[in-house]
């Protein structure tokens, strides 16, 4: 269950501009829909441990490729 949202989490900190807060947003958005298909408790583990491994890998774009992270984009 949370093996998922590890990979969803792993994806949104290697690729830069995709943060987890937008995977975030669509959940709740389409939340109604995804309801009929997951538990409440499955939806929950998915966003606490994409958002633990997102923040676990984020700084790999910007020691590797020189890709500057949210916070200091906007003064490079």
């Amino acid at each position: 269950m949370h093996g998922i949202g590890v990979l969803c989490g792993a994806l949104t900190g290697i690729i830069p501009g995709v943060h987890v807060n937008t995977v975030g947003a669509f959940i709740f958005a389409y939340s109604a829909y995804l309801l009929n298909f997951f538990s409440t408790d499955f939806l929950a583990v998915f966003l606490i441990s994409m958002a633990i491994s997102h923040s676990m890998i984020d700084f790999l774009p910007s020691m590797f490729l020189g890709v500057p992270e949210e916070v200091t984009v906007l003064s490079v």
